[in-house]
């Protein structure tokens, strides 16, 4: 048991290590440069441009980069946000509630509805007919499966957001009604 539990943290690290390198080189790769939109932003000159580069230590070579980055990320420091002006981790800590809610909310739906769903299905397979139809055909079942998460993500949140609020009276798919 414990060399299974090994290989399968040693394997999550490995791909979390992954998933850091690429989201790393992947937004090196994006065309253009954050400190020459953060200071055409404001009307800077090329020399705020050059002192905003070495403030944020985009002159050293990539691989230091990179290091400096691993090493942030391994002490928990994910920087400054170049919008807010304010830690990650602060902006991350803020939204973390309502990302647990949203995913617990989804989680008891998902069981509250899948369970009594799949041993309904799994019924009328038993009985070998179907004496009335059902609700939810049976060739659409795996567009979930097949659905990109974020689609999906994006659509329920932007679903149940229509729920009203005290703060700003109603939002998400009620905000359409204009």
């Amino acid at each position: 048991m414990l060399a299974f539990t090994l290989r399968r943290l040693s394997s999550t690290l490995l791909v979390l290590w992954g998933v850091v390198t690429v989201t790393f080189f992947a937004t090196r790769l994006l065309p253009g440069d954050p400190a020459t939109v953060l200071v055409s932003q404001g009307g800077g000159s090329a020399e705020d441009i050059a002192d905003l580069r070495e403030q944020l230590g985009l002159n050293d070579p990539l691989p230091i980069q990179y290091l400096r980055f691993l090493n942030g990320l391994v002490r928990g420091n994910l920087g400054e946000s170049l919008v807010s002006h304010r830690p990650v981790v602060d902006a991350i800590g803020e939204q973390l509630p309502h990302t647990l809610a949203l995913a617990t909310t989804a989680t008891i739906l998902s069981i509250v509805v899948g369970i009594p769903w799949v041993s309904w299905r799994r019924h009328i397979e038993e009985r070998g007919s179907i004496n009335w139809p059902s609700p939810f055909p049976s060739w659409a079942s795996p567009f979930p499966y097949s659905s990109p998460v974020y689609c999906l993500s994006c659509s329920s949140a932007w679903f149940w957001a229509g729920f009203p609020r005290r703060d700003r009276g109603r939002g998400g798919i009620w905000s359409c009604q204009r």
